[in-house]
């Protein structure tokens, strides 16, 4: 099957999954186990080998919340990724179950791509593989964790437009953001449903060691998202 490809995608586009038979899929094994395939290209950077590893990430959590209750959220994943996704052929998300537990749920998620389809889902063919942790919402206040927030944190302090902050590149680094404003290359960012900007942290970081840095982004959807609480998280 091949993937959709949207120039002007939205979030929950990019995100769409489709549920698969495991049982037709003779070389992996069905028990406890859902299958959901990826629907439409995902995001690639201009500099990168692969596809956008957030985008894999995304998906693996979103196929995990699929196999649990609604009411239970995604509120923890690791993972690693193993080899670049490729963007023309689809991902394929094994989910099993772990652990069905009254307040937690606990999914292991393998990602596997594979252009001859008779080895899909062999050990070579995963790019992906990602422990996710669901739990059912807890009471408001019944947590509380959010450290102190500095001062150069506070979004009051930081701008008075976010026109202000530039468009954050595919490489996040000082010397790409020269190399653009001389003009010894160019970008052409393909059209992502998320705005990203960055602020300049030079000011707060000069004075501090590597370890002691901080970077703020923002993040804005170009388009309205869907109610399911795990496509926004």
């Amino acid at each position: 099957m091949s993937l959709v490809e949207l120039p002007h995608k939205t979030f929950d586009q990019l995100m769409s999954l489709e549920e698969l038979k495991p049982a037709d899929f003779s070389s992996l094994a069905t028990v406890n186990v859902r299958l959901f395939r990826s629907l439409v290209k995902p995001y690639k950077p201009q500099v990168a080998p692969g596809v956008f590893g957030g985008h894999v990430l995304a998906q693996s959590s979103l196929a995990a919340a699929r196999t649990a209750p609604k009411e239970f959220i995604c509120h923890n994943i690791h993972g690693y990724f193993l080899l670049p996704g490729q963007r023309d052929i689809p991902f394929y998300y094994q989910v099993e179950e772990i652990r069905n537990g009254s307040n937690f749920l606990v999914r292991q998620v393998k990602v596997f791509q594979n252009s001859d389809t008779s080895r899909l889902f062999a050990a070579k063919s995963i790019c992906f593989i990602a422990i996710v942790s669901l739990k059912r919402p807890t009471p408001r206040g019944s947590l509380n964790h959010q450290r102190h927030l500095p001062d150069d944190f506070k979004l009051a302090n930081v701008f008075d437009s976010l026109d202000d902050h530039e468009l954050a590149p595919d490489v996040d680094l000082p010397h790409w953001q020269e190399l653009l404003k001389s003009g010894k290359i160019n970008y052409s960012a393909e059209y992502h449903p998320i705005e990203v900007r960055k602020r300049n942290m030079g000011s707060v970081n000069d004075d501090k060691k590597v370890y002691e840095r901080s970077q703020i982004h923002y993040f804005k959807a170009n388009e309205p998202i869907s109610n399911d609480q795990n496509v926004h998280v």
